[in-house]
């Protein structure tokens, strides 16, 4: 009987050890990382909603995933994208405009993902981020 709850215990201590690994090898939640993300501001001179985003060198990229109707407006998925670090890129300051189909008397919420450039998408989820006004010097 002591056998059996000893090889048991040695059984669920394991199984939280490695689960606690395996979130540390997650890295950091989304949260985290949009810390470090270029910031976005939205563009409503037009039609329809313009994110910008000002990046720190031409290899960042953005694009809309999807939007989905919400009771307020429309909630918009934005994932950006780290450059590929084997590449050269410019070192000079770039904004990027993306549009999205929703127009701007719709009011709208932004959800962003940061991955870096070679970055699976499967799993990452995305999290509300406010747009800046401007962009400062």
């Amino acid at each position: 009987m002591k056998t059996w709850m000893m090889a048991w215990a040695i059984g669920v201590l394991m199984i939280c050890t490695l689960g606690g690994c395996m979130k540390q090898l997650k890295g950091p939640d989304m949260g985290e990382r949009l810390k470090d993300a270029p910031p976005i501001r939205m563009d409503d001179s037009e039609d329809v909603h313009v994110l910008v985003m000002r990046a720190p060198n031409p290899g960042w990229s953005f694009w809309v995933e999807r939007d989905e109707r919400t009771r307020e407006g429309k909630r918009v998925y934005v994932t950006m994208r780290r450059p590929d670090p084997a590449m050269l890129y410019p070192s000079v300051i770039v904004e990027k405009n993306l549009r999205t189909r929703v127009r701007t008397d719709t009011p709208i919420e932004i959800y962003a993902r940061l991955l870096d450039f070679d970055e699976s998408t499967r799993g990452r989820g995305h999290q509300r981020i406010e747009p800046v006004e401007s962009f400062s010097e």
